[in-house]
C-alpha cells in the first residue's frame, strides 16, 4: 500500500487530524451554533485558557468574544469541541478591537481533529501491549496493559490496592511498548478511573495531553496496524472453523 492509499485509509477511518484548507464553512458553523471554546497562547499551555467565542468570520479577520482586553499574546490558538471533532484554529496578529472583541488574522489552515469516541482499536492479544508511566504521586512506575488505542488516548488496566489516581491527573513521559515497536514519549491526562476484570485491578481511560505530530503520526500508524493484524487473525480464526 502507497503512502496515498494509507492517507485515504486514515481518512476513511476517520483515525488522523487533517488540515482544512478551506475553513470558511467550518468557520461559519462556529459562528452559527455560537460555540465556546478555550483561547491560548499554545498548545502546551492549556491551564492559561480563557473562555471565546467567535462571533464573525470575515474575508480577511476573524473577530472573538473573550474577556480579556488588551489580549497578553499577539498569536494564540482557540480550541473548539463542534460535534464529534476538535477544531484547533490559529489566531495570529491578535488586537483588542472594543470591549471584549479581539480581532486575529484570517488563518490559513486550521485543523481538525476526531474525538477519541470516533474511532478505537485493541491491540492483538500477542504480544502484549504494555504502557509504561509514571503515577502522578511521583512514585513507583506503572506498567498497564494496553486495552484500546485512538489517535486521541487509550485505555488501559492496571493493578493497584486503592484508587490508583483522580481523574484530570497528568502522566508525564509515557510510552506503549509491545517488545518490538515503541513509541515517542507523550502525556496523558486521566478521564475516568474505574473497577477492573477482576479484584485489584482498575481501568484507566485517557487522552493525549497536548501532544507533538510524532505522537499522533505513530498512533495512526499503530493504529492501523493493529486493525489489519485483528482482521487477519479474524480470517485465520473464520478459516480453521
Amino acid at each position: 500500500m502507497d503512502s496515498a492509499a494509507l492517507s485515504n485509509r486514515f481518512q476513511t477511518l476517520e483515525l488522523a487530524p487533517f488540515a482544512v484548507h478551506s475553513p470558511a464553512a467550518i468557520l461559519q458553523s462556529l459562528v452559527s451554533c455560537g460555540l465556546f471554546g478555550q483561547l491560548m497562547p499554545d498548545a502546551q499551555h492549556a491551564g492559561l485558557g480563557i473562555d471565546c467565542q467567535l462571533i464573525e468570520a470575515r474575508k480577511d479577520c476573524l473577530l472573538l468574544r473573550a474577556r480579556i482586553s488588551p489580549p497578553p499574546w499577539r498569536q494564540a490558538l482557540a480550541i473548539f469541541k463542534p460535534g464529534r471533532h476538535i477544531v484547533h484554529l490559529p489566531c495570529a496578529e491578535l488586537i483588542a478591537c472594543g470591549d471584549e472583541l479581539l480581532q486575529c488574522r484570517f488563518p490559513e489552515t486550521i485543523w481538525q481533529m476526531p474525538r477519541r469516541a470516533l474511532f478505537r482499536v485493541a491491540p492483538p492479544a500477542a504480544p502484549p501491549m504494555r504502557l509504561k508511566a509514571h503515577n502522578p504521586s511521583g512514585s513507583t512506575p506503572w506498567r498497564g496493559k494496553t486495552i484500546d488505542v485512538s489517535v486521541g488516548g487509550l485505555s488501559f488496566a492496571i493493578d493497584a490496592s486503592q484508587t490508583p489516581c483522580p481523574v484530570d491527573s497528568i502522566l508525564p513521559a509515557c510510552q506503549l511498548s509491545d517488545g518490538n515497536w515503541s513509541s515517542p514519549h507523550f502525556d496523558l491526562r486521566i478521564c475516568s478511573v474505574g473497577s477492573g476484570a477482576s479484584k485489584g485491578s482498575w481501568r484507566i481511560g485517557a487522552a493525549l495531553y497536548y501532544p507533538e505530530r510524532d505522537i499522533i503520526s505513530s498512533l495512526q500508524l499503530a493504529s492501523y496496524r493493529f486493525e489489519v493484524a485483528n482482521r487477519a487473525n479474524s480470517r485465520l480464526a473464520s478459516g480453521s472453523a
